[in-house]
């Protein structure tokens, strides 16, 4: 199942995973960007729906200009004002300044977020800000990926809690405190339709590991799912990171 087919699958589960966090990450980009010429850059734009959503809404007295990072072949439409850039983050070099970055449930794809997340601040313009939009340590996905992760013996992506202490220890980040979003869940509609129950397995897996051999992504995750405490929880944290002057 491709990474656009598991979110069309989870359409059937909203709320759950409608646009809130878009707009609470718009709200926030309006509240830190000034007005005029804004210079932003987005890592693991996807499809670029978000990101068309949000330069929507803030090009209002704002020229926005944007990159798009994006290693996938999602197949973008064209956004006017966004240059789309197909690569790994890890790759990406920028040649100018940024007064925004967003990087939204991507740094799961990253080997190493924390010392990626600290070269990007780099190059944020003075007052600009980096978004980090993540897991939280008790989200359904995070603990679906959790388990995942065990039965295969590799490492599984901090939560947004650990990962923010790891950026708070970097000397000249200045990290803000985690802000929550949370929904909750249908967890029968997940445990009754096993397209939902695999397109959950193929975001908890963020590329990282494979399923136990022989076995069934539908299958394992409805199993996983039923036996953890909260399923029904989706939590993601959001956290603003700027350079200390």
């Amino acid at each position: 199942m491709r990474a656009s087919e598991a979110l069309a699958a989870l359409t059937a589960t909203k709320p759950a995973f409608a646009e809130t966090e878009a707009e609470q990450l718009t709200q926030l980009a309006d509240a830190c960007m000034r007005r005029g010429s804004v210079a932003w850059l987005e890592v693991g734009a996807g499809d670029g729906r978000n990101l068309a959503f949000q330069l929507g809404v803030l090009g209002v007295g704002r020229a926005i200009r944007a990159v798009a990072v994006e290693p996938a072949h999602m197949h973008p439409a064209p956004i006017e004002g966004v240059e789309w850039v197909s690569c790994r983050i890890e790759d990406y070099r920028p040649d100018r300044p940024f007064d925004w970055i967003g990087i939204r449930h991507s740094a799961y794809y990253i080997t190493d977020p924390v010392g990626e997340i600290a070269r990007l601040t780099r190059s944020l313009t003075a007052g600009g800000t980096l978004a980090l939009t993540h897991w939280g340590g008790d989200c359904i996905l995070r603990r679906l990926h959790v388990a995942m992760c065990g039965d295969t013996g590799e490492a599984a992506v901090l939560g947004v809690e650990d990962l923010s202490q790891e950026l708070a220890a970097v000397s000249d980040l200045d990290v803000s405190p985690t802000i929550e979003t949370c929904t909750v869940l249908d967890v029968s509609k997940v445990l009754a339709d096993p397209t939902i129950a695999a397109a959950l397995a193929k975001l908890a897996c963020r590329g990282r590991q494979r399923l136990r051999p022989g076995s069934d992504p539908a299958t394992e995750a409805t199993d996983i799912i039923d036996q953890l405490p909260n399923s029904g929880a989706r939590r993601n944290g959001i956290v603003l990171v700027r350079r200390r002057p």
